[in-house]
């Protein structure tokens, strides 16, 4: 199948990197820390921003110095994170003005996942403390569509949670699903794909990115 955008736009969890292992070490000792059950942060939505799963589990706590603190311990346990397989040749051939990443991580954290796995950094990348909301919020997408001056109907999104998924097709992209299935229904998610291997693109006129999977 070939599909054609203008621009791609990335979640970075799940999707170009494999940070679970790192994201479940780091909140089992916060919830030991804390004396939170961790099975309920297991019951919580996936992909949201650290500030706001600290407020669901523990609102009594100041949930922005919580947030700040666990994305500190998680920058220095990337010593081992990996990509999602093909994910850097894909970004690496990318034209920088045609791709962002809109993730829940903090600017800070997320710059320091793509270089821990060697990954470029991106002209338009929006952080979880760069927006007002989260994820299912459209507004990170909103915001990445926005700074690479470009429809939301003209972007594809690559995700790979159910909570990332709604945020990029509340916001008008159409979606691409990575590591999983969708038990979502919408015209707008063009497809699933296991990780970057088995995709191609190439850069045809006016710039446009036609997808081939």
């Amino acid at each position: 199948m070939r599909y054609q955008f203008k621009a791609f736009i990335f979640d970075l969890d799940g999707t170009l990197v494999d940070s679970a292992a790192i994201v479940e070490f780091v909140m089992r000792r916060w919830c030991r820390e804390n004396e939170i059950e961790y099975a309920l942060l297991e019951g919580s939505s996936r992909s949201s921003r650290t500030e706001d799963t600290v407020r669901s589990l523990a609102p009594h706590l100041d949930c922005k110095r919580e947030a700040e603190e666990i994305e500190a311990i998680e920058r220095e346990e990337l010593k081992n994170l990996k990509e999602i397989e093909g994910a850097l040749a894909f970004l690496k051939r990318l034209p920088k003005d045609q791709w962002a990443v809109a993730t829940s991580s903090d600017s800070l954290t997320a710059k320091a996942k793509l270089k821990a796995t060697g990954m470029p950094l991106p002209s338009v990348l929006i952080g979880g403390d760069q927006v007002e909301q989260g994820k299912p919020h459209p507004e990170a997408y909103l915001s990445a569509t926005k700074r690479l001056k470009r429809l939301p109907a003209d972007c594809l999104a690559f995700e790979d949670s159910e909570t990332g998924i709604s945020s990029a097709l509340a916001a008008g992209c159409s979606v691409m699903v990575v590591g999983a299935q969708s038990t979502k229904s919408n015209p707008q998610i063009i497809g699933s794909i296991r990780d970057f291997e088995g995709i191609d693109f190439e850069i045809g006129q006016s710039s446009s990115l036609t997808l081939t999977c």
